[in-house]
C-alpha cells in the first residue's frame, strides 16, 4: 500500500486490491464519512467529488 498527500493535505491510502467489508468498516470507524466515500470512490475508479455530487 502506498500513500500520498491529497489536495486536502491529508494522506490518502492507495490500495491495489478492492476494499472488502472489513476494510470499509474500519475506514468508517477511523475516519469521517467523507473519507469513506473517498476510499469507495477510489475503488470504483471515480473521483470523490463526482460520487459526492450524486448525493
Amino acid at each position: 500500500m502506498r500513500s500520498f498527500a491529497a489536495s486536502s493535505g491529508s494522506p490518502v491510502a492507495v490500495v491495489d486490491a478492492p476494499l472488502g467489508p472489513e476494510e470499509a468498516r474500519k475506514a468508517l470507524i477511523r475516519g469521517s464519512i467523507s473519507r469513506a466515500f473517498e476510499l469507495g470512490a477510489r475503488v470504483l475508479g471515480l473521483q470523490a467529488r463526482t460520487l459526492l455530487r450524486l448525493f
